[in-house]
């Protein structure tokens, strides 16, 4: 693979085809791939898909519309994907990862499927092809499960990647919902886990929510689910062409009370651990303003997020809020679209 003068984009699947040790098939969820590929391809860039092992890359049955145990018949991307041999063979003859020329990418997304936290994670191939791109000064997205590659990537001065990064992925209570539905298969890694371990603000959209992050100015894309393709996919093609989104965000205040049962010394015993994460929002600029209340005992935050369902999540990974010591009210005050110098006319 050559240098081109247009942008080009690196999709990674997995090798994996069984879901652990209970025989059940697994791969790469296929509208994790064509959901991106679709939004990337239509801004005109080139997309290569490679995979651990090369060759024919895995399917997972259950997002694969053509299946009978399919979950998503109707997904016309995917089918169209298929329909159109130039797309179709890239998926049946995948690149094979220690083969590529990571130099020649402006852009890599690693999309998910349980399959992917199988081999993702340990992957060193992966990781490589992660740090280059990411000291390159390049763009690093991961959707899903996928995103259990970044989980372990190393940069050269020895911390992880994802520190003090805000990031998503495949989250707790969906992993849930996979046991109860269709196995009780127990994942090697959950992300929702993992994620804060390595220094990552972790964060959600709400169950089966279609949600994206962006993080060092667009350069670490993050999506949620299964859900997310096609937003990970904008906020790519807006990374690429230097075009943010001109995604609307919510001003949500966020006030505390203190519940039954919440002494002093419960709360005093957390407060350390409390401050430090919401530090740590606040240099992500997702907690935009923090209060001491006056009129009594507590806080109030201000945040920008997409939903008051984004907020919550954001506000129940607190120490006080997991303890059941404090619990938040929210109040949106507006929506804003973030004003975009070249998208005014001044005429």
């Amino acid at each position: 693979m050559t240098n081109s003068p247009s942008k080009r984009v690196l999709m990674i699947v997995t090798s994996q085809s069984e879901l652990g040790d209970t025989g059940l098939p697994t791969g790469f969820w296929l509208p994790e791939l064509t959901h991106p590929y679709f939004e990337v391809m239509n801004a005109g860039y080139t997309i290569d898909i490679a995979s651990p092992k090369g060759g024919n890359a895995p399917i997972d049955p259950f997002g694969d519309p053509r299946a009978d145990i399919t979950t998503n018949p109707n997904d016309l991307i995917s089918l169209g994907f298929l329909a159109m041999p130039a797309h179709a063979e890239k998926i049946q003859n995948t690149f094979k990862l220690s083969e590529i020329d990571v130099s020649a990418y402006d852009a890599v997304l690693l999309a998910g499927g349980t399959g992917a936290i199988y081999d993702f994670p340990n992957e060193e191939t992966i990781a490589q092809i992660i740090r280059q791109m990411w000291e390159d000064n390049k763009i690093v997205a991961a959707l899903c499960h996928g995103s259990s590659a970044l989980l372990n990537v190393k940069l050269s001065n020895g911390e992880y990647l994802v520190s003090g990064m805000t990031v998503t992925g495949f989250t707790n209570a969906e992993e849930a919902y996979i046991k109860e539905t269709v196995t009780t298969y127990e994942p090697p890694v959950y992300i929702e886990d993992e994620f804060p371990e390595r220094g990552a603000i972790f964060i959600q959209g709400g169950f089966h929510a279609a949600f994206a992050t962006a993080a060092a100015n667009g350069r670490l894309l993050t999506g949620q689910n299964n859900y997310s393709g096609s937003a990970i996919g904008r906020k790519l093609v807006a990374a690429l062409t230097g075009q943010p989104e001109a995604q609307r965000t919510i001003k949500i205040v966020a006030i505390d009370h203190l519940l039954p049962g919440a002494t002093e010394a419960k709360v005093m015993a957390l407060m350390k651990e409390e401050a430090e994460l919401a530090w740590r929002y606040m240099k992500a600029g997702v907690i935009r303003e923090n209060y001491l209340r006056q009129d009594g005992k507590g806080a109030m935050a201000v945040l920008e997020c997409s939903s008051v369902a984004e907020a919550r999540s954001i506000m129940n990974s607190f120490p006080l809020v997991k303890a059941g010591l404090i619990e938040f009210e929210f109040i949106p005050l507006g929506t804003f679209t973030p004003w975009r110098p070249y998208s005014v006319s001044l005429n």
